[in-house]
């Protein structure tokens, strides 16, 4: 019996090793097929990665060569797709497409991947796409334009400026999809900087700026020279303070200081003394005297002449007088006692007849002078960072051109007006991951000296303040060092071609980098490097 039972399980196992065996190998396509087809869909997958890979860095490219014409564009855009996508390695794309509309650019492709497994149950290619769009923006763009309006800058010089300037805010503009991602700022400075009326805590319209906080304080001499403290108001009168500032101390020309308060700019001719330089007029010499003697009337023979007696001998019966018309025969003299019928004024040119008691310059010898206490005083203001193109635009059209070159001055207050600090706290904080920061600093000149006064302070009363261009050149390096430690990007320009060499190189060491200073030595230049910043300053964002 146990034999008996033996065999039936070896009979059995005979049949059912048998069956398995007939299902493995009806199976065994099936199983290789898969495998196979696990391979080939591996190998799309990285084609398809690649794939769009490669489309995207097509489309940046091109974007960030927008400034070509479509036939060069096009060709970029193959370039770097073919360059990154090629052709049997991967698959064979078919002609990738690329559409521009505005500020935008969208590019599409489609390739085929031969498979090597699946082809056994008949599928010999799969087929993948890509799309790619990439939109130029300026989000969250702060700039501040520090421009050179010296003396030197007059003419064809301001002019360029002014179309180049023009040109950057328009790009600008025109290259955001909403304006409140941009701020840009506007600081025109000589060998001063003018805060006003900002520093009273006040906007042009007489609204309130930020929180109403002032941020000047009295002249660095007093008493003034000109009036009394007390008494000197902001305004556009000769006497007026106009708004220009000076630096407390040496220390502050090279600091965002949001702590300080910056005195009343107030020019004085020398170095102050004990002694006046200069006084009020308390009376001028006179222009017009009254008539002593008018030309005759009636003569006792002859006829009257057109100096007052009579021809032929005669002698003047009736003398003219001032209500009859007859015209003056003698003017009255101031040595003759004659009264002034009209006195003379400082704007007609007439020299003063007796002095006052004020003193308006304080110096080593009395004079008088025409001086006045703005002389210096960079005529228009700073505009604070805004998103108001209409009021760029309108402060670009009013730089003016006047005094010396203080590059130092003009990038200091560049620094102030985009930092996130007090006085002006428009800026985003240094954090903000969502705000870029850039300056450009532009001029068309070496550094000059003002003898006697500048925004830095007074020679021979603020130590440690400019008296030489190489003073100038090394506060202006030390403010580029520490903006760039602060994260802000610095671009800088140097305009025509009277420029020497040191300046030159001062301005390319304050640029974030070299490739970030423009030397322009021409008009067309000038547009060109401006254009060319805004263009850089475009953010790029992938949207797809």
């Amino acid at each position: 019996m146990l034999k008996a039972l033996s065999r039936n399980v070896r009979d059995y196992l005979r049949h059912e090793l048998g069956v398995a065996a007939v299902i493995f190998a009806i199976m065994l396509p099936v199983i290789i097929a898969s495998a196979g087809m696990a391979v080939d869909l591996a190998v799309v997958y990285n084609s398809q990665n690649r794939l769009a890979n490669a489309l995207d860095k097509a489309t940046l490219a091109a974007a960030s060569s927008s400034s070509l014409d479509a036939a060069d564009l096009q060709t970029r855009f193959l370039a770097y797709f073919n360059a990154n996508y090629p052709a049997g390695k991967y698959g064979t794309p078919g002609i990738p497409t690329l559409t521009v509309n505005g500020n935008t650019m969208s590019a599409t492709v489609a390739a085929t991947v031969p498979t090597s497994f699946m082809s056994i149950v008949g599928i010999n290619s799969l087929n993948i796409s890509a799309a790619s769009t990439v939109v130029e923006t300026l989000a969250g763009v702060e700039a501040v334009l520090v421009l050179d309006t010296t003396g030197s800058m007059a003419g064809n010089n301001i002019a360029a400026l002014r179309t180049a300037s023009t040109d950057f805010i328009n790009i600008m503009f025109s290259s955001i999809t909403d304006p409140k991602y941009l701020k840009i700022g506007i600081v025109p400075w000589s060998e001063t900087v003018n805060v006003a009326p900002y520093a009273l805590g006040l906007n042009p319209d007489g609204s309130t700026f930020e929180t109403g906080t002032s941020f000047f304080t009295t002249p660095l001499i007093t008493p003034d020279p000109y009036e009394p403290t007390a008494s000197i108001k902001y305004g556009t009168g000769d006497l007026d303070w106009w708004g220009c500032v000076q630096e407390p101390n040496a220390a502050a020309i090279e600091e965002d200081n949001s702590s300080l308060m910056w005195p009343m700019y107030r020019y004085q001719e020398t170095t102050p003394g004990t002694s006046c330089q200069k006084y009020n007029c308390v009376a001028y010499n006179c222009e017009a005297y009254a008539c002593e003697t008018y030309e005759c009337k009636k003569c006792s023979k002859g006829s009257p002449n057109t100096t007052g007696g009579c021809s032929s001998g005669g002698t003047c019966q009736t003398a003219g007088t001032s209500s009859n018309g007859a015209t003056c025969g003698v003017p009255g003299t101031s040595s003759n006692g004659a009264a002034c019928k009209t006195a003379g004024t400082s704007s007609n040119g007439a020299t003063c007849h007796t002095s006052g008691t004020t003193c308006l310059a304080w110096g080593t010898t009395p004079t008088n002078d025409t001086d006045l206490p703005n002389t210096g005083c960079t005529s228009v203001p700073v505009l604070p960072l805004t998103s108001n193109q209409t009021a760029l635009l309108a402060e670009i059209n009013a730089l003016p051109t006047a005094n010396n070159t203080y590059p130092d001055i003009g990038m200091v207050w560049g620094w102030r007006l985009i930092s996130p600090g007090f006085p002006f706290t428009e800026g985003a904080s240094y954090t903000d991951p969502t705000w870029s920061k850039t300056v450009i600093m532009m001029t068309d000149g070496n550094a000059t000296i003002n003898t006697n006064a500048s925004g830095e302070g007074f020679t021979g009363y603020t130590t440690g303040i400019s008296v030489t261009p190489t003073d100038q050149n090394t506060h202006f390096d030390n403010i580029c060092t520490a903006m760039k430690a602060q994260g802000i990007r610095i671009y800088t320009i140097t305009f025509q071609s009277a420029i020497n060499a040191t300046t030159q190189q001062f301005y390319q060491d304050c640029a974030t980098n070299p490739s970030m200073y423009f030397n322009a030595p021409t008009n067309a230049d000038l547009t060109t490097a401006f254009q060319a910043i805004a263009t850089q300053l475009g953010q790029l964002h992938l949207t797809q």
